[in-house]
């Protein structure tokens, strides 16, 4: 096993509401299937005029979060953004984390 498979990613998304069902299963198509959807976040996003700075008020938005071996931190963030893009301010962002151990509760002698 390479040290890319032994390593596990979060990946982390906040995403307009009326995407996160068809980003979910999206994911789920894609065999990612075990992930965790947080309603009723919210964000804001920076936007610029007239050489004015700004962030925008805060909006509802949703968070999901996934787990994944590093080797399918790519597969997972292109089908987030494939998916979530409007082309519009305020689509969302992506960020990825290292996880340092996973453990599988219902099967704590072997990892996901």
């Amino acid at each position: 096993m390479s040290d890319m498979e032994k390593q596990w990613k979060k990946v982390t998304t906040v995403i307009k509401p009326f995407k996160a069902d068809n980003v979910r299963d999206a994911l789920q198509k894609k065999g990612y299937e075990q992930l965790t959807m947080l309603d009723r976040v919210t964000g804001g996003y920076p936007q610029s005029s007239k050489g004015e700075h700004y962030v925008t008020d805060f909006l509802p938005k949703v968070q999901i979060e996934i787990v994944v071996p590093g080797q399918a931190v790519d597969q997972v963030t292109k089908t987030i953004q494939d998916v979530a893009k409007t082309g519009r301010p305020g689509d969302g962002i992506i960020w990825v984390e290292d996880i340092e151990q996973v453990i599988d509760i219902g099967h704590s002698d072997r990892s996901p």
